[in-house]
């Protein structure tokens, strides 16, 4: 069907859900649909609608066709109409036309590219975190940075140093570019996952519940003994099995819902035999040591003296 409506030159086709069934977690290659499933396509020019039923398959596949015109408008004022702010704590999070109130930590981040607008709940949750606990004067690994808003706050929230990895390379641009509009490009560092980076007192990894248990040897390795790991990305009903694959090396509690989703927060058990500096309410504030992994492994050396 799409092909179909792709023949007649629209500006846009979308597949949408047309029921109740919500994919999470596709497996990796996979690329799942809906039992039922709403098409929209959008024609800049008038559509001639019995043609169009002529040429679908008669099947019985599709069960309600409709068309209606759409009045001409300003779609961008439009869309800046329906991006409201978000307000978290003292983090105040908007675009660029927006104006926030005094007395906060304010990240602009523009709509589009990547990932993590602030509005999904495991991002929410996130930024819940760094709102209650801001990560003042220590290091932060942002392990999945997306738009980099995570990476963002936490600078802007006075982490000294914040280090955003992600496989994607649309948003490792994505991330810099959100870093240098809000003036903390010189304490955001962009890498590819697969490079050489320090254990850190915080680190951040708001990716999917599979990838979690996947990936836990390479955040217990980046998290610095005494650090904090905040995971989100997991449905209530996947707290047990992501908690599973940490409890060895922290101690883990519920951080928090939001719509279905679940966050942990987790200390990092120090290692037997092995110090680390206290200072303050933070025992680890810098990133002395050093970590090689690999993210399609999920192996790593591990060099810490």
């Amino acid at each position: 069907m799409c092909g179909i409506l792709e023949a007649i030159g629209p500006v846009s086709v979308t597949l949408e859900d047309a029921g109740d069934a919500p994919c999470f977690e596709p497996a990796p290659g996979a690329m799942p649909l809906w039992p039922r499933i709403r098409v929209r396509a959008l024609y800049e020019h008038p559509v001639d609608r019995g043609a169009l039923r002529a040429a679908l398959p008669d099947t019985g596949a599709v069960t309600d066709l409709r068309t209606r015109e759409i009045a001409d408008r300003d779609w961008i004022a439009a869309a800046r109409e329906e991006i409201e702010p978000i307000e978290i704590g003292s983090l105040w999070i908007g675009p660029e036309w927006a104006t926030p109130p005094p007395d906060r930590a304010v990240v602009r981040l523009e709509p589009g590219l990547a990932f993590g607008s602030g509005r999904h709940p495991t991002t929410r949750l996130c930024l819940e975190r760094l709102a209650a606990a801001p990560p003042v004067g220590i290091d932060v690994i942002d392990y999945g940075c997306g738009s980099g808003v995570l990476s963002v706050a936490a600078a802007v929230l006075g982490a000294r140093r914040v280090v955003a990895l992600d496989v994607d390379p649309q948003a490792l641009r994505a991330t810099a570019e959100n870093s240098r509009i809000n003036g903390v490009s010189d304490r955001v560092g962009v890498v590819e996952t697969g490079a050489a980076i320090a254990p850190a007192p915080l680190v951040l990894a708001n990716i999917l519940a599979g990838t979690l248990v996947e990936l836990a040897p390479v955040l217990t390795a980046v998290t610095a003994p005494g650090g904090h790991l905040t995971l989100s990305g997991l449905l209530e009903g996947q707290t047990d099995e992501v908690a599973g694959a940490y409890r060895g090396a922290f101690a883990l509690h519920a951080g928090g819902t939001c719509d279905g989703w679940a966050r942990l927060d987790g200390t990092r058990r120090p290692r037997p035999g092995r110090r680390f500096a206290r200072l303050g309410a933070s025992p680890v504030r810098s990133m002395p040591d050093r970590i090689t992994f690999g993210v399609a492994t999920g192996q790593f050396d591990d060099d810490l003296p």
